[in-house]
């Protein structure tokens, strides 16, 4: 690296910052005197001893220092200047514009929330952003700097790393600062295909602050470097000679010549070795004098270099001195200790290179003898392996079970055929095996797991981990989660159950490696979460796994969470009982724990070795070893069993042998393709409907609620009037959205961020009349919304208001929705609103919203009631600090205490940012007091302090939180929230500062004396109880993300750190101290907590083994006793079931009813469920409608994706009616008989009616009817009777109906018939509510509710959740649902109900036609008023789908409507119809003529290896530069984790044009980073980084329209090849949308496209994934919109018609494909066919991924076919070619780079892009990863595959879309 040149003006440099800290044998040694200057250095560095002239003196000593502090180094003035430009944009002050931060805070929550399944937004601070050190005002380039600075003091974790030199003045700009090869792709390219076709290498040179590239000159003949290639130059290694060397050490010679010390070696005052390079460590083994040191080195070795490598530099060092002695030491002490490294061909050749060239120069003898030592232990080992397979003592038979060998692979139905006992025993035999020929405990190689090491030629499968499995445990993955296993539940759980089998017995055999390598797969989030498997488990094998393999896997990760103070202290797993109920041969131990005890050390190694640490891991397993030995050795002395005699199984031991040796890179346990694995056998429960939350229209907006007005079977409450529901849906009334009252602080809202057909909040709307006789509620009333309709509203609210019931909390629950008696409070930055409910009769006390919940429930909610921490205030923070954070004395505590007791209201949130309800989680209300403003308060100085139940809270919040956040974007609001704390609690004097409480940005630089210390405690408390609650009830997250517990993981080492200061804080008070043992206990508790739940099997609660089933008997409606008998024994059934469901699984029932309400035909259901006639016609309900519904975009009905409990409970309805039905259709009975059953059944509801008054509401007055809530033994008894095999007994109908009292007539409705009391009943407890019921009111919330709040549609509208929460915890701890103590809940009986009804129909209708026939009743239609409401609702609900569907029609029109903007010439008028999926516009006039005169030059130059790469220094160019980036202005410089292997890099500018980068080897890309970094001042981020190739959105740019503008005019106005919007648009669908099911056959929404359109043409900055259109498909509707307004036909008609006929006269497929390639290369203009190319190159991606999103290369042919249509000359619109032209484009689509190659730049061309080649054959299938910038390389895996799927039924396919076409 070239230095930087000193500067013309004299001046005194500061104290040099350049260091060769760390440097490795690849750093550059010092030139002329001057020491290399590395421009990067951390924060925390040793010093350096410098001279005046800045100089390092001679040797480089190093003085270290214990706390170095942090460096800043003086920002240039350029810098300066550049980032105060920008200071007013990019640095806002703390007392910025409330509304300016309320949009701003919004925002950026909806733009996080949207991130599942992806990595936590990035929290780095912007690279846009000035530096944190500038220059003081006035000083200019050029000045003198102070020789010593004042620098600020930062803490090292915020600070970047800074350059040395200031930035930007490295010197002067002709100046090379570094020069160099590199491979680049940029965003403009044409460049989808394998990455490594797309590179084009650039010679690449920085000079001052601009990065210049250039093309390779022509005469090289080099496309690009491939660092997979091998060398051409490299001559063939002979077989006998060593591996070669790892890169790092591959030198033809070594540094330090000479046998004194190594300079590189770090050494402590006493001399001993610190550390060192691996050279430095190698030269201290050979010459030193310390044997101790020489046998841990060398017994170290594969820990701290590759052995090949250590033993390559040791033959170099051989050659200095006589070393004959040593290198005996060296081999002997590497025989003893890793004698298995000697199977490894390279390594074995090294150790004998080494004693060929160290020791036979000297003495030859000696050195025959050490080779023969080798060799006999090499054989000796070899030969004992070998044995291994050799069969002693063959069973007499083969395995009876299997007809014949076992597979290599060992398949499911194989293991399913052998008997666990035998497959158990012969395994434990194989591990026997291996441990008496190869020991890991005399083998400390294995136990290093070193990253040095290379995958093993013989793996002992004695030694795995999570990371390294053991060959059983991917058996195991793959029987459970792939084949027939993976779509069959029943093989599924028969296939586990037989590996927990095996794995019980081995732990009994005492075989801990066969069982942890099975414990190893069971316990992986991929299985564990297989719900409905474990369900299904046996309970005594999920019991053993709990016990045995869930405690184990605990400790195994105890490292991880270090929840342990032993946690660095490793174990040998032994099993228990050995020598009683374990032979001592028989004992196989695990050692994979030893693995982990050089972890420290590898993370701590950077270019150097930090030996102390090596050698202490080592230590550690030495220790640990010891500590095994003597264990074992003194249960061996007390062993009194002998081992057993087994037989080996010739098949099982082969099978073995061959699963181990193909085992060469086995995968880790937490694996993604795993995992989705799983997600393919049970798919993720949560989140489905994040995506929908924040653009849905309000279902009851568009009428797709109407199929939810069910039919009234019996009279029931609901939250909304079904008249008004049906108005508002069905059109008949004015369609008014309410305005509602606006913040104190929102009089000019921001734009909307939801799509709720909302008007704007508006205070013009009249005055309502009343409905009521009671006046309206007038507190609260003016701002109150619950649907965002006034009449709705309006009367809900006064129908609501003058309720009564028995049930105080059921009530509250109801008025809460209605919006009954509320206030609302308003924070002052809008980001937050809160409310209060309040009883008409005694305004000032407010009733609760929310009944506490039950502990049974949740068990952990009284955590949060621990206000806090002691402390004798009610909040830690009003306790010492008041309104404003202004400090106030200890003697105002008991005054301000009494203030709060006196002047509280409890309060809940209403609604607010995602921000602001985060904030509330963990902080409560209290400090929010003092910032609220409410319009209701008649006293403007009245000011309450807020109270809030945050147990309720805090469990509505996590129960609800994923339809409008994804759990990792919490997880990373909360880290935020607690790196934040000390920021948040900063004390100031500023009142201003108070609009932006609590400000969780600040950077943590602030005195300790500023800080409140309570507040943090506070704030950590809340944080951890909240998480607790999350882990502890609502697991399910982590169960369905992955990344989700990998991210929580990472939380708790940045926790750790965190709280770490408590330890320092327990002695300041004694409010410090309780503070700081809560937080530690707490901690610890949720870390052990968390690894507990982690390796816990999600399952289903077991219910409690019930008596025998008891046959359920119906008695004569005379006997009331017995009838509440029967009554009583299904409501045991019931209650049981019911209790069986649990919070969650009614949270999950709720979200996938969202998801289905986003569709607008989401609830309604298919035509021909509905084809009945009047006899046979069902009466719709819940039941039937969950049953007939399809999930939207799936052939799967809703039904079967509810929770299983849920199931269970609706299949019991159904079980009960069945039940029912058969005593009412018995066929052996009398009509008499069959009255006196239905009239037994008509009391049986009135008892249930009875029993469930006491929840009934009803008006004040006591005057109006009662609204009674169904139990669920009354719906299902009910529903029965309406069936349509009840009704036809019309006869035995009226004798029921006059048995009770009625005239037998009488039969219009249910309700008519029901005997209104029966007399005194023993029992009147309520009954368990119906499961429909609370469906039907969950849907009410689903459709009339909006996600968004009415009053501010920028905020989440908690109240949704809240209703949900509240209808669920409230009527699910009612009545029969709490159940039974558990002693007798044991005992309950269960009662026998058919499985299924199936009568015959054609026998019932005779039956009942000769009992109607002979009786005066039996002509009458019973319930001929509810058929007539029935057939009413079917007209209604066909109706409003003929109108949803013809919008969506209308839509659809209207988003394809042409708008050209130069008016076609052509001739012809009228009878034209263009196809809707029109592509090209063939009809327009030819714009082109064919001509010749362009020639696309062949493809030329060759890819090669690094290492023959020509020199690049010196290089000179005679042309100008193909680019030059101006680093000072790029927007992001990344290079992510995922592509540091690679050495990868990418830039973005700030035009938003991207750079991805490939340097020849690390040591090259670490380099340039450093001088990019350097100039930039800011490092770069490992971040994966998209690449955005919406140049034209920038700033910078002059607005210009890009829609129907010609491709040559886009061409050349962003010199590129292909025009950026289209590299945009396809870029994104390409990164979201290849897996979107009917990409550009499903159309986007006309207004999000209308949008993008709009802010394309306007030169706004464009972000694809803002939430306007998120949606994928409304990006390809915009792209699609693009092309139809491209002015002029890309194929001319005469091209078009040279296809035509080449299509029809070439049979054979090969001749098409060149005959098209021909024209397609020779004919077409250049622009158009870089365009063609990319678009077939994405059309052939989207088919590639034909298994996920179903567009195979014969549907995308289809939609798109139809656009090369000219015109039509039929009648019916369709061209009688259409045929033909899907032929082509399917076969452009298919074979997409053959027709369409890649074409060399033309050397005179002024494009500034760089072109993408591609000159293999296009046949070659893509199997790496593509071209992508957008850092998610995905696999192409079978381009070719399902392109031809639907052929055969193509006909039918074209017919279906010319019916409903998908348009442009």
């Amino acid at each position: 690296m070239a230095t930087h040149a000193p500067s013309d003006a004299p001046r005194n440099p500061p104290r040099t910052l350049a260091t060769n800290f760390f440097s490795s044998s690849k750093s550059k040694r010092a030139v002329d005197g001057k020491a290399p200057i590395d421009p990067l250095i951390s924060p925390r560095l040793p010093k350096i001893l410098t001279r005046a002239d800045g100089r390092r003196p001679s040797g480089g000593l190093v003085e270290e220092e214990a706390s170095a502090s942090p460096i800043a180094v003086p920002t240039s003035a350029g810098t300066l200047a550049s980032s105060q430009k920008q200071k007013s944009k990019l640095t806002p002050s703390n007392t910025f514009n409330t509304h300016y931060r309320s949009i701003s805070r919004s925002m950026n929550d909806l733009g996080n929330i949207f991130s599942r399944g992806r990595s936590p937004p990035n929290r780095d601070t912007s690279p846009r952003r000035p530096p944190l050190n500038t220059l003081p005002e006035g000083k200019k380039k050029g000045l003198g700097v102070p020789e010593s600075p004042r620098l600020r003091s930062v803490d090292a974790g915020s600070v970047p790393l800074i350059s040395v030199v200031q930035h930007g003045e490295g010197g002067s700009k002709d100046t090379i600062l570094k020069e160099g090869w590199v491979n680049i792709v940029d965003s403009h390219s044409a460049r989808k295909g394998l990455l490594r076709d797309a590179w084009k290498m650039q010679h690449a040179i920085i000079s001052g602050n601009n990065l210049l590239l250039f093309k390779a000159p022509s005469h090289l003949g080099i496309k690009a470097f491939d660092i997979a290639a091998p060398s051409e130059a490299a001559p063939a290694r002979p077989q006998t000679a060593p591996a070669a060397a790892s890169p790092a050490f591959n030198t033809p010679s070594i540094r330090h010549r000479a046998t004194t010390r190594h300079p590189d070696l770090v050494v402590d005052e006493r001399g001993a070795v610190k550390g060192g390079t691996v050279e430095a460590l190698c030269h201290e083994v050979m010459f030193t004098e310390d044997k101790l040191f020489v046998k841990g080195a060398i017994v170290t070795l594969p820990a701290w270099a590759t052995p090949e490598a250590g033993l390559t530099i040791l033959i170099e060092l051989s050659l200095l001195k006589d070393s004959a002695s040593r290198i005996d030491q060296i081999v002997s002490i590497l025989l003893d200790s890793a004698p298995g490294l000697l199977l490894e061909p390279g390594y074995y050749n090294s150790l004998r290179l080494l004693i060929e060239k160290g020791v036979t120069p000297h003495k030859q003898q000696f050195a025959k003898g050490l080779r023969e030592k080798v060799e006999r232990r090499a054989t000796q080992l070899k030969q004992s392996l070998e044995s291994i397979t050799d069969i002693s003592d063959t069973a007499d038979l083969p395995l009876a079970e299997l007809t014949g060998a076992l597979s290599r692979t060992l398949t499911a139905d194989e293991f399913l055929q052998i008997s666990p006992e035998v497959f158990a025993t012969q395994l434990h035999m194989f591990h026997l095996k291996y441990l008496a020929a190869w020991n890991p405990a005399d083998d400390l190689s294995m136990l290093l797991m070193s990253p040095n090491l290379p995958s093993p030629t013989h793996r002992n499968p004695l030694v795995f981990t999570s990371t390294n499995l053991h060959f059983l445990t991917d058996r195991v993955f793959q029987h459970v989660l792939t084949g027939e296993a993976a779509t069959t539940l029943n093989f599924r759980v028969n296939i586990l159950s037989q590996w927990l089998e095996v794995a019980e017995l081995l732990k009994r055999m005492g075989d801990m490696v066969g069982w942890l390598a099975v414990i190893m797969a069971v316990s992986s989030p991929a299985i564990l979460r297989l719900r409905e498997t474990w369900s299904m488990i046996d309970p005594g094998l999920v019991e053993l796994y709990c016990k045995g393999g869930r405690v184990l896997m605990m400790t195994l990760n105890r490292r991880r969470l270090n929840y342990e103070r032993t946690g660095s202290e490793a174990h040998v797993f032994a099993p228990e009982g050995i020598g009683k109920e374990v032979a001592r041969a028989d004992v196989v131990p695990f050692f994979g724990d030893l693995c982990y005890c050089l972890d420290d050390a590898y993370a701590s190694r950077n270019a150097t070795v930090d030996y102390p640490k090596v050698i202490q891991g080592m230590k550690g397993v030495l220790r640990s070893l010891e500590k095994w030995k003597i264990w074992f050795a003194s249960k061996v002395e007390n062993s009194t069993l002998e081992q057993e005699e087994r037989k080996e199984v010739e098949q099982l031991q082969r099978c073995f042998k061959e699963l181990n040796h193909n085992n060469i890179n086995p995968p880790s346990a937490t694996s993604q393709v795993f995992f989705d694995m799983s997600l393919v056998c049970e798919p993720a429960s949560t989140g489905m409907y994040l995506q929908s939350h924040y653009h849905q229209r309000l279902p009851l907006s568009i009428g797709a609620n109407l199929p939810l007005v069910f039919t009234d079977v019996i009279t029931r409450f609901s939250l909304f009037d079904r008249e008004d529901t049906l108005a508002i849906a069905g059109g008949n009334h004015h369609k008014k959205p309410s305005g509602g009252g606006l913040a104190p602080s929102q009089q000019n809202p921001g734009p909307s961020q939801s799509n709720q057909n909302l008007q704007p909040p508006t205070s013009a709307n009249k005055p309502l009349r009343r409905v009521r006789s009671f006046p309206p509620s007038s507190k609260g009333s003016p701002s109150t919304h619950t649907t965002g309709y006034d009449v709705l509203d309006f009367t809900t609210r006064e129908r609501t208001a003058g309720l009564s019931s028995g049930d105080e909390a059921m009530l509250r629950a109801i008025r809460d929705v209605a919006g009954v008696s509320q206030q609302l409070f308003y924070s002052k930055d809008g980001e937050l609103v809160l409310k209060s409910i309040t009883e008409e009769d005694h305004s000032s006390r407010p009733s609760s919203v929310i009944e506490v919940t039950s502990s049974s429930r949740v068990s952990v909610t009284s955590r949060r009631i621990s206000v806090q921490m002691h402390s004798t205030g009610p909040s830690p923070r009003i306790s010492v600090y008041g309104e404003g954070n202004v400090p106030i004395s200890p003697s105002t505590r008991s005054d301000l205490l009494l203030e709060l007791q006196n002047n509280n209201l409890q309060v809940v949130p209403k609604g607010g940012t995602l921000e602001r309800l985060v904030d509330i989680l963990v902080l409560g209300v209290h400090d929010f007091s003092k910032r609220m403003n409410t319009l209701d308060s008649t006293d403007p100085e009245f000011q309450p302090w807020l109270t809030m139940d945050m147990n309720v809270f805090t469990v509505t919040f996590f129960a609800t939180f994923r339809s409008y956040c994804s759990p990792i974007v919490l997880l990373d609001y909360l880290k935020k929230r607690l790196v934040g704390s000390k920021s948040a609690a900063t004390i100031t004097h500023n009142a201003n500062d108070d609009i932006v409480f609590p400000d969780w940005t600040g950077v943590d630089t602030v005195s300790a004396e500023r800080i409140d210390w309570l507040m943090v405690a506070k704030i950590h408390i809340g944080i951890l109880e909240a998480i607790h609650l999350w882990v502890s009830e609502f697991f399910v997250d982590f169960y369905c993300d992955q990344s989700l517990s990998e991210y929580f993981i990472t939380f708790v080492s940045i926790a750790n750190k965190e709280l770490a200061l408590w330890k320092d804080k327990r002695n300041e008070n004694e409010e410090l101290r309780k503070a700081a043992e809560d937080i530690d206990k707490l901690w610890a508790d949720l870390k052990k907590l968390f690894s507990k739940q982690m390796f816990t099997p999600f399952m289903h609660t077991a219910q409690p083994i019930a008596k025998p089933p008891v046959e359920l008997v119906l008695p004569l409606p005379a006997s009331i006793p017995e009838l509440e008998t029967l009554v009583e024994q299904l409501e045991s059934a019931v209650s049981r079931s019911f209790r069986a469901v649990k919070l969650v699984d009614w949270i999950l029932a709720f979200e996938i009813l969202e998801t289905q309400s986003a569709e607008p035909l989401g609830f309604f259901v298919p035509k021909m469920a509905l084809l009945s006639n009047e006899e046979e016609m069902h009466f719709q309900d819940v039941f039937f409608l969950l049953e007939n519904l399809r999930r939207v975009n799936s052939n799967d009905a809703v039904f079967d994706t509810l929770p299983t409990p849920l199931q269970e409970l609706c299949i019991l309805h159904r079980r009960i009616g069945d039940w029912i039905l058969t005593q009412i259709t018995e066929s052996g009975i009398k009509v008499d008989a069959r009255g006196k059953r239905i009239s037994a059944l008509l009391r049986c509801l009135t008892i249930c009616r009875s029993r469930m008054s006491g929840m009934d509401l009803y008006e004040s007055s006591n005057l109006g009817p009662r609204q009674h809530i169904p139990s669920f033994v009354e719906s299902a008894i009910a529903a029965a009777l309406v069936r349509p095999e009840s009704r036809i007994f019309a006869a035995a109908w009226g004798f029921a109906i006059e048995d009770g009292g009625a005239p037998g007539a009488l039969m219009e409705t249910l309700e008519q018939v029901i005997p209104k009391t029966v007399g005194l009943l023993s029992n009147n407890s309520p009954m368990t509510p119906c499961v429909g019921w609370l469906i039907e009111r969950m849907l009410e919330i689903v459709c009339y509710v909006p996600n968004m709040l009415v009053e501010n549609n920028r905020l989440i509208n908690f109240d949704k959740r809240r209703y949900v929460y509240n209808l669920i915890n409230n009527f699910t701890h009612s009545g029969g649902c709490a159940g039974p103590p558990e002693s007798e809940a044991d005992g309950e009986e269960e009662i026998c109900l058919p499985a299924n009804f199936d009568p015959d129909r054609r026998l019932l209708r005779d039956i009942s036609n000769r009992e109607n026939q002979t009786h005066r009743n039996g002509k009458l239609k019973v319930f001929w008023k509810l058929s007539c409401q029935e057939q009413e609702k079917l007209r209604r609900d066909s109706k409003q789908r003929e109108t949803i569907e013809r919008q969506q029609r209308d839509q659809v029109r209207a988003l394809h409507r042409r708008q050209p903007t130069l008016a076609p010439e052509t001739s012809k008028k009228g009878g034209k119809r263009l196809g809707v999926n029109t592509l090209f516009k063939a009809v327009r006039p030819i714009s082109m003529a064919l001509t010749n005169s362009w020639t696309p030059p062949a493809a030329t130059g060759r890819i090669v290896s690094p290492h023959d790469l020509p020199p690049a220094k010196g290089m000179v160019h005679s042309r100008k530069p193909t680019a030059a980036i101006d680093l000072l202005g790029v927007t992001g410089v990344s290079a992510p984790k995922s592509t540091r292997d690679r050495f990868m890099w990418k830039i973005r500018t700030d035009g938003g044009t991207g750079y991805l980068m490939q340097a020849p080897s690390e040591a090259e890309m670490d380099d340039w980073l450093k001088v990019i970094a350097n100039i930039r001042g800011v490092a770069a981020t490992d971040v994966a980084e998209s690449i955005d190739g919406l140049t034209m959105m920038s700033q910078a740019r002059v607005p210009l329209p890009v829609f129907g503008v010609p491709l040559e005019e886009l061409c050349k106005r962003d010199n590129v090849k292909v025009p950026v919007v289209v590299e945009a648009l396809l870029a994104e669908i390409e990164l979201r949308g290849l897996s979107e099911v009917g990409i550009y056959r499903v159309p986007g929404s006309v207004s999000s496209i209308n949008a993008l359109k709009a802010a394309l043409d306007a030169g706004e900055e464009v972000r694809l994934d803002d939430d306007r259109w998120y949606d994928i498909n409304a990006i390809a509707g915009c792209f699609k919109l693009f092309i139809r307004e491209i002015p002029k036909p890309l194929i001319p008609l005469e091209i078009l018609g040279h296809f035509k006929t080449l299509t029809l006269e070439l049979p054979e497929e090969e001749d098409r494909i060149n005959a098209y390639r021909n024209v397609m290369t020779m004919a077409l203009p250049p622009y158009t066919y870089y365009f063609l190319r990319r678009l077939y190159l994405h059309f052939q991606r989207i088919a590639a991924n034909a298994v996920t999103n179903r567009m195979g290369a014969v549907n995308l042919a289809i939609v798109f076919g139809m656009g090369l249509a000219p015109e039509t000359t039929t009648g019916f619109g369709v061209s009688p070619d259409l045929g033909i032209y899907q032929t082509m484009v399917k076969l452009w689509i298919t074979h997409a780079q053959t027709i369409f190659p890649e074409m060399e730049d033309d050397e005179n061309s002024e494009q500034g892009s760089v072109s993408v080649m591609r000159p293999e054959s296009a046949d070659a299938p893509p199997a790496e990863e593509s071209a992508t910038l957008h850092g998610n390389d995905s696999m192409h895996t079978g381009a070719e595959q399902d392109l031809h799927e639907g052929e055969e039924h193509a006909d039918d396919r074209n017919k279906q879309r010319l019916e409903e076409p998908v348009a442009f």
